[in-house]
């Protein structure tokens, strides 16, 4: 089950992912692929906070 080009583990995780991507969505976020692989490897802990904003501030992420 893929949420933006994103593989998630079920349906649980999936609707979570969506959940807060879509209150997100409303404040202007515009999803990439690339942007919820970012979130959801920081919310598996396989990157860092700061790894994450340095990926964002070089622009190799556009969030």
């Amino acid at each position: 089950m893929k949420l933006y080009g994103v593989e998630m583990l079920n349906k649980k995780e999936y609707d979570a992912y969506e959940t807060v991507i879509d209150s997100a969505k409303i404040e202007g976020f515009e999803p990439t692929t690339e942007s919820v692989q970012l979130l959801k490897d920081f919310h598996e802990k396989k990157i860092t906070l700061t790894e994450m904003v340095k990926k964002v501030q070089s622009g190799e992420i556009h969030v």
